[in-house]
């Protein structure tokens, strides 16, 4: 059995002037605690505008900064809002945080269950699932080939290119 963590940053109030630097430090020696605790995974997720529920509107620098301090725990995305991202973006937050935990990234990909969120963004919830189907999709090949062969959809049309860096997990 593999035991894991998952985090939104919450921040319930009453704040000071301190609240919100300290919880994402302690959300840093959490990933740590629970590596040296024998946990396999920490996942975060993306959250934006929801004051006391999560502040994590960049995963992949927490991630990042986690990778830094740990040596084998897997460091997730839960998730990346696709819909609201560009594909290209993600395919390289995504590979970065691989290169820099060294292999140890994993990907989780959602389309938002918040329509808050999502409209706060300037996304359409309704298109959420076409929208975010199409974006992974071409995430997919990002991750497949050496060069993004290009993408045309109804909602996307990318051009190839070599998208950098290379993930390396394959």
């Amino acid at each position: 059995m593999k035991y894991g963590l998952m985090s939104q940053i919450q921040m319930p109030r009453p704040w000071t002037e301190t609240t919100e630097r300290e919880a994402f430090w302690h959300a840093l020696d959490h990933v740590v605690a629970a590596e040296d605790a024998g946990f396999d995974y920490f996942w975060i997720t993306e959250q934006h505008f929801f004051i006391e529920i999560g502040h994590c509107s960049a995963p992949d620098m927490v991630l990042a900064a986690a990778s830094q301090s740990t040596k084998r725990i897997r460091l997730g995305f839960g998730v990346i809002l696709v819909p609201c991202h560009n594909p290209f973006m993600i395919a390289e937050r995504v590979a970065m945080l691989d290169v820099l935990s060294n292999g140890r990234a994993e990907f989780g990909a959602g389309r938002g269950t918040s329509p808050y969120i999502v409209k706060g963004l300037g996304f359409d919830p309704k298109l959420g699932r076409e929208v975010g189907r199409e974006a992974l999709e071409a995430v997919i090949q990002m991750f497949e080939h050496e060069r993004f062969p290009g993408f045309k959809g109804k909602h996307f049309d990318l051009p190839a290119r070599h998208v950098v860096p290379r993930p390396i997990q394959r």
